[in-house]
């Protein structure tokens, strides 16, 4: 089936918002992904930890990158898992331009299924829910 994609956001659990992750959740608000960065070594952080799991270094920033990312990785759900789930999705690991060795776990949306290919360049959007934004990513060519 093609057609265009949708966010699978139509009713998500609540993410768990503290200090660290607050940047992350709250950035979509100034159309910023945020990343958290270890000061010691410069490497991004995914999931946001108060220490870096790379190098142990207990200064951590906040990162405000690009939002411009490549696919790495990408499967189409088509199960009909629950009520509010109607319709086909892309779950995709996606690398920020930043560090490619960074993969968040997000959608792609506004394409069609058959023009999503690993290495696709896509751009960070937002959805706003409650108090925070979840960050999709769509082609950055604008299909």
């Amino acid at each position: 089936m093609s057609g265009r994609l949708r966010a699978l956001t139509e009713n998500p659990r609540r993410p768990q918002i503290d200090r660290w992750s607050k940047p992350f959740w709250t950035g979509g608000a100034r159309n910023e992904l945020v990343i958290t960065q270890c000061k010691d070594c410069e490497r991004l952080i995914h999931p946001p930890l108060p220490r870096c799991p790379y190098c142990g270094g207990n200064e951590i920033n906040f990162a405000v990158l690009s939002g411009r990312a490549t696919i790495t990785s990408f499967t189409v759900n088509r199960q009909h898992w629950h009520p509010w789930i109607g319709h086909e999705y892309i779950v995709a690991y996606v690398a920020p331009v930043e560090d490619e060795r960074l993969h968040l776990l997000t959608n792609i949306v506004d394409c069609d299924i058959e023009d999503v290919a690993i290495g696709m360049p896509v751009r960070a959007r937002f959805l706003k829910r409650d108090n925070y934004w979840i960050p999709i990513f769509s082609p950055e060519n604008g299909q």
